[in-house]
């Protein structure tokens, strides 16, 4: 019989798989710096992973435990990590590497730590300015439906009664509000199955993320700032590696599997091959119209003294900062236009509810 049927070593694999999904990115940043302060203080590693386990969720403290054991066999801590790809990505691994082979992980682990947490900022507040348009008229459409199926049919039950002729937009609440009733339960059907579907594709389907990666990066507003946050991880995770002793080729390899874009991974590798050859790493980032000026300025100010590190990371909050005051510029324009959608629509449902009874009200004056 052959397979993973009945395999010991499989299951255990599947099992850790399982439990890496439940491990959160904020319970991974907290025990990167603690391990950095305990192996700091002086504590050996295995003593030290062993320590830090006690303090963690079931999930994480199960990762960390067979990371130990793997060292107590003999592993490096990278090549112990990397049998957790869920949990530590390349750069994790790769600025765990460099910490190793300087005798300088407490440091590596702490600039880890210090820079997912910075990303992880960064990322929430790009996530805010795209999701709390959606959840505000989210929040109106309810709103809407719960008119449209509770309130109108009473006003239509009102108007049938007087027998009078309804004007337009009433006609048209009225009629929204029938299709709604009769129709209502197989449209939800229809939307949950094709969120559903749209999900799976986008998780799935490399075609479909890179179709609504164009659309998004295409977008008014929301464009440039995902362009710049991208840009700006770029060159921050770049300028750390560099920082770190990694290799120029070595490090774009790493930046771009963690580019967290497919336009700019490609733009990466292309860079990589460029450079591989003998070319300077600015001109690359020029010619794939992936990076504002500022990161290509500094990137050539960078090669030119000899501080290319340095100036990346300059460049990455330069960046950083520009995309928090696009995000706080957008909400701020966001909220009254959000604010006069919703007073037009609801506004316009419920004029349209009582044109007939001001209409009746003037016949009987």
């Amino acid at each position: 019989m052959t397979g993973s049927y009945g395999d010991p070593g499989a299951d255990r694999r599947t099992a850790l798989r399982r439990v890496a999904q439940r491990v959160r990115a904020r319970e991974l940043d907290d025990a990167t710096r603690q391990l950095a302060t305990l192996l700091r203080a002086g504590i050996p590693l295995l003593q030290s992973l062993q320590t830090l386990s006690r303090s963690l969720t079931p999930a994480l403290a199960t990762v960390l435990d067979q990371v130990r054991r793997d060292v107590e066999g003999g592993s490096t801590l990278e090549r112990a990590l990397s049998r957790h790809p869920r949990v530590f990505d390349s750069l994790y691994r790769s600025l765990v590497a460099a910490g190793e082979s300087g005798g300088l992980l407490d440091e590596m682990l702490d600039r880890v730590a210090s820079y997912r947490e910075r990303a992880g900022r960064l990322r929430s507040k790009v996530r805010a300015a795209l999701v709390y348009p959606l959840a505000v008229m989210a929040v109106a459409g309810v709103a809407v439906g719960v008119i449209l199926i509770w309130v109108v049919p009473t006003f239509a039950a009102l108007f049938d009664r007087a027998g009078e002729a309804l004007p337009m937009p009433t006609q048209l609440v009225i009629g929204l509000s029938d299709a709604l009733l009769d129709q209502g339960v197989w449209a939800a059907v229809v939307l949950a199955a094709a969120g559903i579907v749209l999900a799976k594709a986008l998780r799935d389907s490399p075609a479909a993320q890179r179709y609504a990666e164009r659309v998004l990066l295409g977008a008014p507003l929301i464009g440039r700032v995902l362009q710049d946050a991208a840009a700006a991880r770029w060159c921050r995770t770049l300028g750390m590696l560099l920082g770190a002793g990694v290799p120029l080729t070595d490090a774009l390899e790493t930046v771009g599997r963690v580019a967290g874009q497919h336009r700019l991974g490609e733009a990466t590798r292309r860079i990589r091959r460029d450079t591989a050859m003998g070319q300077r790493l600015s001109p690359g980032m020029a010619r794939s119209a992936c990076f504002p000026a500022i990161a290509v300025q500094m990137a050539l100010v960078g090669e030119e003294s000899g501080t290319l590190d340095r100036l990346l990371t300059k460049a990455a909050e330069a960046l950083e900062s520009a995309v928090e005051a696009s995000v706080e510029q957008m909400t701020t324009l966001l909220e009254p236009a959000i604010m006069l959608i919703l007073g037009v629509v609801m506004g316009g449902v419920i004029v349209a509810l009582y044109l007939p009874v001001f209409r009746l009200g003037s016949t009987i004056a």
